[in-house]
């Protein structure tokens, strides 16, 4: 029987092979005998639920802010999203939410002016709507960039008069530019725009020839200060602080009630190392805003305590503190910085 094997050709025996394994031989390569069965309809209907069931934990994942938590109460969710809502009901809703829903409907209205839409206000409240988006994202911090390009725009367009126009003084939209940029830590851009913004201001005169914005004027000219101390220009902005001084009969900033002078003050010592009188004025500049909270009847921790000035005040003496190793009192007040820009502004 061996030899017999021995003495077979080696394409019968390939052949041999091939009908024993269930395969076909063609020359010297094998070709699989494909044999079908039925399929189980248990296994697809299986395979289905699996696929939905996967699908519904991508969805879980990438949108479970708007999915109700499973183990809640599904009346709750209904109640929040579906249900009608009587007048002066409460309603739950997030902050940063409303902002991002106000930016997308001027946004929108914005685009059907520019395509021609039917549907589009009238194209003489252009302005007024790049004012809305612009205002939107100035108190949408940190959105910065996006509120300084919608000013610009805003500023560009021609104000066309109608009723209910927005007449915001273009010296107080420049400053907002110039506020943009200084937060970006674009100073260049920031002081242009700021030097621009306080000329505009004093240049906008009642019959006395007084500003008609003092507050503009005096708005300006502390963004502008701060933004010569951050690019380093410490002699320009102790003349801009002594100006100031001298306009309100004052020697010391430590005496100021304008906490954004005394601010300033600080920054500028700071920036000199003189360690121990910034501080001083860091201090007092805290006092001054709670002072200003406490008028209006601001509750510490609750969601009235939202005073971004004060918030921004705040984490600049921690960044002090932290250089000075004063880690425990930098904590903290990092942590009341938090707790404000987590309300809603």
């Amino acid at each position: 029987m061996s030899e017999e094997k021995q003495s077979m050709p080696q394409g019968a025996a390939d052949q041999a092979v091939a009908a024993s394994s269930g395969a076909t031989a063609v020359g010297d390569y094998k070709t699989p005998l494909i044999i079908r069965r039925p399929g189980n309809p248990l296994v697809g209907v299986l395979l289905s639920v699996l696929g939905l069931v996967f699908i519904g934990i991508l969805y879980l994942i990438v949108f479970k802010q708007n999915i109700p938590y499973l183990g809640g109460s599904l009346d709750s969710y209904l109640d929040r999203t579906l249900r009608y809502k009587p007048e002066g009901a409460p309603v739950e809703a997030d902050w940063r939410e409303n902002l991002l829903i106000e930016q997308t409907v001027w946004i929108d209205e914005l685009a059907r002016m520019a395509s021609g839409d039917s549907r589009a206000k009238p194209y003489k409240m252009k302005r007024d709507y790049l004012l809305f988006l612009a205002d939107s994202f100035y108190r949408d911090e940190p959105k910065f960039s996006q509120a300084a390009y919608s000013y610009i725009a805003a500023l560009v367009e021609p104000k066309v008069p109608h009723e209910n126009a927005i007449n915001t003084p273009d010296g107080e939209l420049t400053r907002r530019v110039g506020y943009c940029y200084m937060r970006l830590g674009k100073f260049e851009q920031a002081e242009t725009y700021l030097r621009r913004a306080l000329k505009l201001a004093q240049n906008d005169l009642k019959a006395d020839g007084k500003p008609k914005e003092p507050g503009v004027v005096n708005w300006a000219l502390e963004n502008l200060t701060e933004t010569l101390i951050r690019s380093g220009k410490l002699e320009d902005a102790k003349t801009l602080i002594d100006q100031r001084l001298k306009s309100i009969d004052l020697q010391d900033a430590i005496n100021s009630v304008e906490a954004h002078l005394v601010f300033n003050y600080a920054l500028l010592l700071d920036k000199q190392g003189r360690s121990d009188e910034a501080d001083k004025y860091y201090r007092r500049t805290i006092e001054l805003f709670e002072q200003e909270d406490g008028l209006r009847g601001v509750i510490v921790g609750s969601a009235n305590d939202n005073n971004r000035n004060l918030a921004r005040v705040l984490k600049e003496y921690g960044r002090f503190l932290r250089a000075q190793k004063r880690f425990p009192e930098a904590w903290d007040k990092m942590s009341r910085a938090l707790t404000i820009l987590d309300n809603s502004p």
